[in-house]
């Protein structure tokens, strides 16, 4: 998450140009609504606000992964 949130701020700053980069942002297999794209490009706008919003539970799975780490940890 960090270096996406990077890419925002060096492009709202003036630092990378919004076609400097792109995210590509795929849909798990089993998605709700079946027609949508699978893959998406999300672009940082000028202002460095995202074109599109991630997919659903795209936020919520990092805390949970990062909590599972430490558990790894814990056992070892």
């Amino acid at each position: 998450m960090k270096s996406r949130f990077k890419l925002q701020y060096h492009t709202a700053t003036g630092k990378l140009k919004p076609n400097d980069t792109a995210i590509y942002y795929f849909e798990a297999p089993d998605s709700k609504p079946k027609k949508k794209k699978r893959v998406r490009k999300i672009t940082i706008q000028k202002d460095g606000r995202l074109s599109a919003p991630f997919g659903e539970g795209f936020f919520d799975e990092t805390p949970r992964l990062m909590l599972s780490i430490m558990n790894l940890s814990d056992e070892n």
